[in-house]
């Protein structure tokens, strides 16, 4: 997706989302991102509705994403600036694309992340837990196992019934109202069925592996920390001071299933002031 501005830059905005997110669900952020540049955001083989990579028999892990993004940004963004954005599984992605190609490094002037994380200890998971799901998301990511599971959550049931075991998520679903509900209950779904379950389940794979600080970058990074339990934001501010040359953060009070069915009100409050006057001094 490619949504232009009115104003002429060579700083460009590329926008890599969530394993949980699509460019649909990510509309109204990218249009307040439009405001200060040019929007480019990423669709993921497998994860937004893009066929998967195995497709092509090419296993979907950080690498071969983090390589088909590099191959994006080469044939895109010749003889541009980069201001990228990641979310989530996004910025792990991004990061690990920048420590893999350095002259896609030297011209990207801000990383920002929102909710992403660079170790697999960012995430508060009990080590047993870890390797309990390092081995069944190996498993779910096998054909046979993948076909079955897809024809278990892509129902209505397996949607409205699993916020019962995410504590996180339920309280945010208590908050909505019942049409607020209906909406999050459809988008959701359709994310579901869209979704490549081989790539879901690979992709979480790497997350319970994930070691993105052996490689430091002499990029700024913004990182936007989200108010939820599943993650330990001091433990990633620690990480990304490692990586990355110069670190700011600010906070939003939503967690990430807000940011999954994000509406105009919350699309705007990601972006704090500061942040937003720093991709406006960027991109001139």
């Amino acid at each position: 997706m490619y949504w232009p501005s009115s104003k002429k830059s060579k700083t460009e905005i590329l926008v890599v989302y969530n394993l949980n997110d699509s460019i649909e669900s990510l509309f109204e952020f990218i249009k307040q991102l439009s405001h200060f540049g040019s929007v480019t955001c990423v669709d993921l083989p497998g994860i937004g509705g893009m066929e998967s990579f195995n497709n092509i028999n090419v296993r979907p892990n950080l690498e071969a994403f983090a390589d088909y993004v590099a191959s994006l940004v080469k044939l895109r963004f010749r003889g541009k600036r980069l201001i990228i954005v990641g979310i989530g599984y996004g910025f792990v992605i991004s990061t690990r694309m920048l420590q893999n190609y350095p002259e896609i490094s030297r011209r990207t002037d801000l990383v920002v992340s929102v909710g992403g994380y660079t170790r697999y200890d960012d995430l508060n998971i009990s080590k047993g837990k870890r390797y309990a799901g390092r081995v069944l998301t190996l498993f779910a990511s096998l054909l046979l196992p993948s076909a079955l599971l897809k024809l278990m959550v892509t129902n209505n049931a397996f949607v409205k019934n699993k916020s019962i075991v995410s504590p996180s998520e339920r309280k945010y679903l208590n908050s909505l109202t019942e049409a607020e509900r209906k909406l999050y209950f459809y988008r959701e779904l359709k994310v579901w069925k869209s979704r490549g379950l081989r790539t879901y389940m690979a992709s979480l794979y790497e997350v319970t592996k994930l070691d993105n600080c052996k490689k430091t970058l002499s990029v700024p990074v913004w990182q936007v920390f989200l108010n939820s339990s599943r993650y330990n934001n001091h433990i990633i501010e620690q990480h990304l001071k490692v990586i990355y040359k110069n670190f700011r953060s600010s906070k939003v009070s939503f967690d990430e299933y807000t940011l999954f069915a994000m509406d105009q009100k919350d699309a705007s409050k990601v972006l704090p002031v500061k942040l937003k006057r720093l991709l406006s001094k960027i991109i001139k």
